[in-house]
């Protein structure tokens, strides 16, 4: 009879230790290797469901960003986390988690992107007043003018349809450099290039941003 409930005890206390039933200050001390670690040796549904809490807004707002349809960005950012949960067990830790989700996103919205239709028109054939459906929030430090207010639309319609012009590979640099706010290095892991390639190539996208808008 004590050795039953001895086993029963230690059991409920293993479970106590592998459980996340934590307060949520404590939920964001969590590592988000150790999450993907209680994943794969517990298969914890608790763990990933943290992981998809913690990023999937900065995710969904990269896809967004990347394709300018939010249905669209909602389909793929569940294709991706279906497919990152699929993958855990391949995860190296000595990379971080946010990197390796991120180049699973990349990789699907580029493959998404080449599908849809191909990338070879110029830059300089497109319609620059043709609105994207992307939505820009242009911030001010005084109150427009009517003029300044109409002029500053324009522009930011011009700045989001010269990005979605760009073809997949450029755009997702300039999305990740300068709306995910990445550093080079993060961007080098994530597309799996030499550090001296990311800024090469998003010289020559910022060069191509350039002349489609002025």
């Amino acid at each position: 009879m004590n050795t039953a409930r001895t086993l029963k005890e230690k059991t409920a206390s293993r479970r106590r230790k592998n459980s996340l039933s934590v307060s949520p200050r404590e939920r964001n001390g969590i590592a988000d290797e150790i999450l993907v670690r209680r994943c794969v040796s517990n298969n914890s549904r608790e763990a990933f469901d943290l992981l998809f809490h913690r990023h999937h807004k900065g995710i969904l707002n990269y896809v967004f960003r990347m394709t300018g349809n939010y249905d669209r960005a909602l389909e793929l950012t569940q294709e991706i986390f279906i497919k990152a949960y699929l993958a855990l067990h391949r995860f190296n830790p000595q990379y971080r988690f946010t990197t390796w989700i991120y180049h699973i996103a990349s990789n699907r919205t580029i493959d998404y992107l080449r599908k849809r239709r191909p990338w070879h028109q110029p830059l300089g054939d497109r319609d620059p007043g043709r609105p994207s459906g992307t939505p820009a929030d242009t911030l001010r430090s005084l109150e427009p003018s009517p003029y300044e207010e109409i002029r500053g639309k324009e522009v930011n319609l011009r700045i989001h349809q010269a990005i979605e012009d760009l073809p997949p590979s450029y755009r997702d640099l300039i999305v990740l450099r300068h709306f995910n706010h990445m550093r080079y290095d993060e961007i080098a892991r994530i597309r799996n290039l030499p550090i001296g390639t990311v800024k090469n190539r998003l010289f020559r996208a910022r060069e191509c941003l350039r002349r489609a808008i002025f």
